[in-house]
């Protein structure tokens, strides 16, 4: 079973807790995102997921395997470079990152944290 952490619920995040809500072997167990309104309806509608607004919570997490994002660009690099240095796959909504840099600094950062 494969335990996820999901940042990010809104416009594309709805559309991919879904999915992977729906996908067998995987168990999306918390959500985290910065408006309470999609907290709740993430709470009622994922029973058993548990909604969040510190990133923290699922970066530290050692039951999480995965980390999905699904925020604005801008953030995508540093939710992605922790994830990867707490040792956690991670799935980016598109794009990856703004700046080449940032993608091939994750890309090492992957390889090291043999993610």
């Amino acid at each position: 079973m494969i335990n996820i952490g999901m940042v990010g619920a809104g416009a594309w995040g709805r559309h991919l807790l879904r999915n992977f809500a729906n996908l067998p072997g995987c168990r999306v167990k918390t959500v985290c995102d910065l408006s309470e309104k999609v907290r709740s309806t993430v709470e009622a509608t994922y029973p058993g997921v548990r909604a969040v607004d510190d990133f923290g919570e699922i970066a530290s997490d050692p039951e999480i395997n995965a980390v999905v994002i699904a925020t604005t660009p801008e953030t995508h690099y540093k939710l992605s470079a922790t994830a990867l240095q707490s040792g956690k796959d991670v799935f980016v909504e598109k794009p990856l990152v703004l700046k080449i840099a940032d993608g091939e600094d994750l890309i090492e950062l992957a390889r090291n944290n043999q993610r």
